[in-house]
Formats: structure tokens, sequence, C-alpha cells
């Protein structure tokens, strides 16, 4: 072989190295600058879910505030009515039902006129159970409601009478 295609092989075969090492590293860098990029919209974009999804939470979770400080404020348990938790549906058509389950025996006022069979004791149920040991708003497990068919959040707190108690 004649010195000028050894010469020719070799620069052939140098640059051959040098582009694939050059198109590696431009391989390489590309991809991390993209994936901080993606990661950082995917983030961005899970943020503006959380923040709108907690914003939804606080205004369902405000209807039971307002109920519950109105009833507080006004009877006693054994005194609330279907009407009396039943504006709801005026107020909010997003939320499914409103109840209140009373202390006294577990009984249930719903505020849609659901009448629970005789056994339905509703100090049993977590919902009541989570809301009265944390002693404040209580957000439970989402669950299928066999009702509406529809995934349904049961948000709960105690309601006090006029004293605190």
């Amino acid at each position: 072989m004649k010195l000028k295609t050894k010469l020719a092989l070799t620069f052939s075969l140098l640059l051959t190295i040098l582009l694939l090492t050059l198109s590696y590293s431009a391989y390489t860098y590309t991809r991390s600058i993209l994936t901080e990029r993606i990661e950082a919209e995917i983030q961005a974009q899970t943020d503006t879910q959380v923040n709108k999804l907690n914003g939804w939470l606080v205004s369902k979770a405000k209807m039971l505030e307002m109920t519950a400080g109105t009833l507080q404020k006004t009877t006693a348990q054994t005194e609330v009515t279907v009407p009396m938790v039943a504006g709801f549906e005026i107020a909010d058509a997003e939320i499914s039902d409103q109840y209140l389950g009373l202390s006294s025996n577990g009984a249930i006022i719903d505020g849609k006129g659901w009448t629970a069979p005789p056994d339905f004791d509703s100090r049993t149920r977590s919902w009541y159970k989570d809301a009265v040991a944390a002693g404040k708003l209580t957000y439970g497990e989402p669950y299928l409601d066999k009702v509406t068919n529809k995934m349904a959040l049961p948000i709960a707190m105690p309601l006090k009478d006029a004293a605190g108690g």
C-alpha cells in the first residue's frame, strides 16, 4: 500500500472516530437538556393540576363548613331536618349529597331524603369516625357511590353544639 493511501485511511479513521465522538457527545447533551425540560414541564403541569384539585376540594369543604356553622348556631343536632341539610343542591351541583350522622343514636339525616335501613349506624362509618377522631374537617378515601355510580369523596366534620361540645 502506498503512503498516500495509508495516510488517507489513517485520516479517514481518525475523522470517523472524531465524528462519532462528537455525535455521541451532542446526542448525550441534547438528551439531557430535553429530559430536564420535559421533567420541568411535567412538574409544572402536575403543580397546576394539584392546585386546581386543591381549590376544588376547598370549595366543597367550604359548603360543608357553612352548613355546619349554620346548624351549630341555630339548632340542636336532634332538631335538624332534611331541608336544613338539603341546601347544597342549589349552591353546588357537583355535591352529590350532604347528610348529618347523629351522635346520639347513629341515625342519619340525608339531604336528599334517603331513609337509612333500621340497622344503619353512622357512628360505625369511617367518615364519621375519622371526623370525630380528628375533631375537625377530614377528607376520606374516594369510593364508588352505589346510588350515582360515580366516584365520590367523603368530606366530614364533627358538628358541635353552640357551647362547642
